[in-house]
């Protein structure tokens, strides 16, 4: 006996189209617990065609969308790897049904499969075309084409750049008779709104194609970036190399540099050139980039990377600090760490002789409040020296005013109320930092421009290793003086550690779909059984999130080689929750 309540829900909410597709694919019958079932793969074309029904069942409830679309991604990549028996028209409803949220799938699967098949549906010769338009689908690729060999072994390959509304990206096919295969490459691909690598706009450039190491196969150079954001500018070179029938990243090198008014990172900021340095007849690539840091202190990067017989590898790393005050400040600081404040004098006297940089128009006077900021500092190198006149005109070159961040007032009034006195300044000043910085904020001085004190941000940007994102120690900050040096070593405690009753259920609802979902992304499928079986414990879980565990789950046993339990886990959903996506799925993989 069929479902039949099911399939009438199916024919009134679908259509008939999709009522036949579950009568004439799927074959869901009925289950009792006498019934018995075959576990099955089902074909691509099945597969494609449930997934408009799924994302319609509900197209305004976008968290069960999200977590639909990563699991889909997952399984199409894994069981389909060359999925050329889908029509175009299959291939585009299925992908129009899951785009709704573009940064939660992966374009570059989808729309390679797209532009293969309407190539090898419409008989392109990429020989006899320079460059093609698919007009007859609703958003067309612009291909420019061109023959290029890139493995050095006579035949050609064809270079595709492909372009949409929606998608950029650089394709190397390989075939003959109007059959093409994709040669995978690292390089990335740009949707719209989400840039695959994180550059901002999207930006890839080719910079070379030649034979730089003479092993007679050309290297293909390509630079990656965008126009910056949060004051810094991003990319990678990758140098990608033909080996075994694919390419393979031969050099992957990351690269910052300011933002520089917005302008891309080629030609502002960064630039590549390759030359034979040391003449042994191999190229080097030298990349030498712009990069600054949160005390004013610019300077040129130069990276020689040099082949070794198998790879490139960086062979010389080299910093030319411009001559500008902020690179003697950025000097004193990292003295003042170390305790040599007499060459931390030297360099903060050094830094009032040199004009600041000046395209960093918020650095060009010494009234501005990293400028008060190290005044502050330079009183307290010359306190620590015994210099004690200096420290005090330093302090007065610094008044008080309406202008400052509370912290950096209360930094220069500490200072001021204990000239002369090393031991109590440093008091002082440490305990203003010790107080007032907070972790993951700009409070240790609150300035727009990000200028936190206390550590060296190269390159600086509000990212994960910005020091906004950890407050700089007090001594660093403020001063750091010998009497916080403990003098005596204590006595250690031996520790006596309880095994303690490990709960067999420890985490929130959104964590484990979280974690779950990432697990099954990295086909670490031991790992999702883990996760999801703590995770099926709890008794919160909405039915969205226990459908997609127990799928995840029952597909985790498939590829684990363990088929009569993922059978039971498949079935089990269908009956437990038929009228869900997670269901839909779930009847795909069984038959009676």
């Amino acid at each position: 006996m069929r479902h039949v309540l099911t399939l009438q829900k199916w024919i009134a909410r679908f259509g008939s189209i999709a009522a036949l597709l579950v009568i004439g694919t799927v074959r869901l019958h009925a289950q009792t617990p006498e019934a018995r079932h075959t576990l099955v793969v089902p074909t691509f074309q099945q597969y494609l065609r449930v997934l408009p029904p799924i994302f319609a069942l509900n197209a305004d409830a976008q968290a069960y969308n999200s977590s639909e679309r990563g699991v889909i991604d997952t399984e199409i990549a894994l069981r389909y790897p060359d999925p050329l028996e889908a029509s175009v028209e299959t291939l585009v409803e299925a992908y129009q049904a899951v785009y709704t949220a573009p940064f939660l799938m992966d374009h570059a699967l989808w729309n390679e499969w797209i532009l293969l098949n309407w190539i090898e549906e419409n008989g392109i010769d990429l020989d006899a075309v320079n460059d093609f338009t698919t007009d007859n689908l609703e958003d067309p690729y612009t291909v420019r084409v061109e023959a290029r060999d890139f493995n050095a072994d006579g035949v050609h390959e064809w270079l595709l750049d492909v372009q949409s509304s929606t998608y950029s990206q650089l394709m190397v096919l390989i075939g003959d008779d109007n059959h093409y295969q994709l040669v995978r490459t690292p390089l990335p691909y740009f949707a719209l709104g989400f840039p695959y690598t994180l550059m901002g706009s999207g930006f890839m450039q080719e910079l070379l194609f030649e034979d730089l190491n003479g092993d007679g196969i050309p290297e293909w150079v390509l630079a990656v970036g965008g126009y910056g954001a949060n004051h810094m500018n991003l990319g990678n070179l990758l140098v990608l190399q033909w080996h075994d029938g694919a390419f393979r990243a031969g050099l992957y090198i990351d690269y910052a540099s300011p933002a520089g008014g917005g302008m891309q990172l080629f030609p502002s900021g960064v630039s590549v050139h390759f030359e034979d340095t040391d003449g042994n007849g191999s190229r080097e690539i030298i990349v030498r980039q712009e990069q600054g840091d949160n005390w004013g202190c610019t300077w040129t990067l130069e990276r020689v990377f040099g082949w070794n017989g198998a790879m490139y590898s960086l062979t010389r790393d080299t910093r030319a600090f411009d001559l500008v005050s902020g690179c003697e400040v950025r000097a004193a600081e990292e003295a003042m760490w170390r305790r040599d404040y007499e060459s931390a004098v030297e360099h903060y006297e050094r830094a009032y002789t040199l004009p600041p940089v000046a395209e960093w128009w918020w650095l060009d006077a010494f009234d501005t409040e990293q400028a008060r900021y190290t005044a502050a500092r330079a009183a307290i190198a010359y306190t620590l020296i015994g210099q004690h006149e200096a420290a005090e005109s330093l302090v007065d070159s610094v008044p008080p005013r309406n202008e400052d961040a509370l912290t950096l007032a209360a930094f220069i009034q500490a200072v001021r109320e204990t000239l002369g006195d090393p031991d109590a300044m440093c008091q002082a000043a440490y305990n203003v930092f010790d107080f007032n910085c907070v972790s993951g904020t700009d409070s240790c001085l609150g300035s727009p421009f990000g200028i936190i004190v206390g550590a060296t941000a190269e390159n600086i940007g509000y990212y994960p290793s910005h020091p906004a994102y950890h407050a700089p120690e007090p001594e660093f900050a403020g001063c750091n003086p010998e009497t916080f040096i403990p003098t005596t070593t204590p006595t250690s405690v031996p520790v006596v550690i309880t095994p303690t009753l490990q709960l067999e259920y420890t985490q929130d609802v959104d964590s484990t779909l979280r974690d779950s979902m990432n697990a099954f992304r990295d086909r670490d499928f031991e790992a999702v059984l883990h996760i999801v079986d703590q995770g099926l414990m709890n008794p919160h879980l909405d039915e969205n999130t226990r459908g997609a565990l127990s799928y995840m789950r029952a597909f985790a046993l498939e590829q684990l080689d363990q088929p009569e339990e993922a059978l039971r886990q498949y079935v089990e959903l269908h009956e437990s929750a038929p009228e869900t996506s997670w269901a839909v799925l779930a009847a795909l993989h069984f038959e009676e």
